[in-house]
């Protein structure tokens, strides 16, 4: 259990510390000033309360299951029943909190919130994944790319009515529930598919390597590059800027993961292990 925490805090925190101490200084020289707490809450993952920069809500509910993993499937399989409560809170707890008790800031209700928040259930989901791949049945079918590409359409349309016209959101049951399931349609199709090697493979391996990166910086660059264009090409149309802002941001989050987070994640590996071993 102690390697397994191990390598889920180097592989997570360090680049986490990076990037809000980065998000710091870029609002401390942008404004002027900045706000600790939040930030302080998100160098520590704490369960409750607002945190900048905001996307490490997702990392404070990653925290908490790796706790319950670890728990159950690395210590006693007796336990199961904890991590499984934990993913179905949420479809017993959404009806009976409802919109009132969502809004309440109280810290108790703010806990509760947390713990059957319903990003429980893709967790639940991407486990049973998980479970289907060290399990998986021999002699799979594969299916080719085009197939993979017209789900992936799929998907993405089906998305889109979600949000645009069912209105769900993403932070419902519902929305989970929805957006959850494409997911796993995607995975499980990515599983059984046969992809050939070339460029367009190696771009995914590169983007899926620092996806995060670009999920812990994506916000630092935007916000940069969003405020040097308006300064020096205000009237551009919204397309190219979004298109060029989108672009830009990646590709540096890219750089981010090959010269930060490569040797940070190295570094943390190696200190953590050499910690480990016995005097």
């Amino acid at each position: 259990m102690g390697a397994f925490f191990q390598k889920r805090f180097a592989r997570i925190i360090p680049l986490l510390w990076v990037a809000i101490l980065a998000y710091a200084a870029l609002k401390l020289l942008g404004r002027g000033d900045f706000d600790p707490l939040p930030m302080l809450r998100a160098l520590t993952l704490f369960p409750i309360g607002e945190l900048e920069p905001n996307v490490v809500w997702t990392l404070r509910h990653e925290a908490l299951f790796y706790t319950l993993f670890a728990v159950t499937f690395l210590g006693s399989r007796r336990r199961a029943w904890i991590i499984v409560a934990w993913i179905v809170a949420p479809i017993v707890a959404w009806p009976l909190v409802g919109e009132v008790g969502r809004g309440n800031e109280a810290w108790g209700m703010s806990l509760v919130n947390f713990i059957t928040h319903p990003v429980n259930i893709l967790f639940g989901m991407g486990l049973a994944l998980g479970l289907f791949w060290n399990f998986r049945p021999s002699g799979q079918i594969k299916l080719q790319g085009g197939v993979l590409f017209a789900i992936l359409l799929g998907g993405f349309a089906i998305l889109t009515l979600a949000v645009y016209f069912w209105q769900l959101s993403f932070n419902s049951v519902p929305g989970v529930l929805v957006t959850g399931s494409i997911s796993v349609i995607l995975m499980f199709c990515s599983i059984k598919s046969k992809i050939e090697v070339g460029t367009v493979s190696r771009v995914g391996m590169l983007l899926g390597s620092a996806s995060y990166s670009i999920y812990l910086f994506h916000l630092h660059f935007v916000s940069a590059i969003l405020g040097i264009w308006a300064s020096l090409f205000p009237e551009s149309p919204m397309w190219i800027v979004i298109l060029m802002t989108s672009l830009a941001a990646v590709l540096l989050c890219i750089a981010v993961h090959l010269v930060v987070e490569k040797p940070l994640v190295a570094m943390a590996q190696h200190t953590l292990a050499r910690r480990a071993k016995p005097a």
